[in-house]
């Protein structure tokens, strides 16, 4: 049942106007002489039907719209990325080389962080770099050296294929 303990959601009303007939009257009268009963019956068939319908919603419908610009979230950390020695050390002419090696990619944005070699330049975990050797990676693909550094900043990345 909507609304009861631990249950902790309520149907919501919806203003729908709904007429009841009685199937077993001869005349398209409603289903009872007296008004006022024909109003209890009616709201319990509401009740039950919005019961109905709010059961047939979905996950999001349910939880309703969050306004986030209310909300006040914690600040946290963006930038996870830092950067290795050897790759910090490589000249413009040699991030373009390297960029060149990696089948030719191409990058745009403002001071866009250079790309890495192998999987040790990521900083990653201890855990995560035993997965990924496990896994039989030996080295990351070309979006992956680009981009890693990138998203690891912080920063928006697209990558096309």
């Amino acid at each position: 049942r909507p609304g009861a303990a631990g249950g902790g959601r309520g149907a919501r009303k919806i203003g729908v106007v709904r007429r009841v007939f009685d199937i077993n009257s001869d005349s398209n009268a409603e289903s009872s002489s007296d008004g006022e009963a024909d109003v209890d019956s009616a709201s319990d068939d509401d009740d039950e039907w919005a019961r109905k319908q709010s059961s047939k919603m979905s996950k999001a419908d349910k939880l309703g719209l969050t306004d986030h610009d209310a909300v006040e979230y914690p600040t946290f950390r963006k930038n996870f990325y830092i950067e290795s020695y050897e790759i910090a050390r490589l000249s413009k002419d040699e991030t373009r080389d390297l960029r060149a090696e990696l089948e030719g990619i191409k990058c745009r944005g403002k001071e866009v962080p250079k790309p890495i070699k192998n999987w040790a330049q990521a900083g990653l975990s201890n855990r995560v770099m035993e997965l990924i050797r496990r896994s039989g990676f030996d080295k990351p693909m070309p979006i992956q050296c680009q981009a890693l550094p990138v998203i690891m900043s912080g920063r928006d990345c697209i990558g096309v294929a």
